[in-house]
């Protein structure tokens, strides 16, 4: 495997993380007032380094969900 794809499957399991622990937040009562398309978006411009790759994690976050 070579540099540029672990890194992006790095970023790719540390968005899918970080998606995980934001959601939770979400669902408890006193959450954070944001939809789930922003925190998606948000967490695809942190971790995604050019336009292709944060679709990508956008991609993949929806699909991780179960979301078309």
């Amino acid at each position: 495997m070579d540099a540029v794809t672990r890194s992006l499957l790095v970023r790719l399991v540390r968005a899918v993380y970080k998606y995980e622990r934001e959601l939770d937040a979400l669902r408890r009562p006193e959450g954070v007032e944001m939809g789930h398309h922003t925190l998606v978006e948000r967490i695809a411009r942190k971790y995604g380094r050019t336009r292709e790759e944060k679709l990508l994690i956008m991609e993949t976050l929806a699909n991780y969900r179960g979301e078309e």
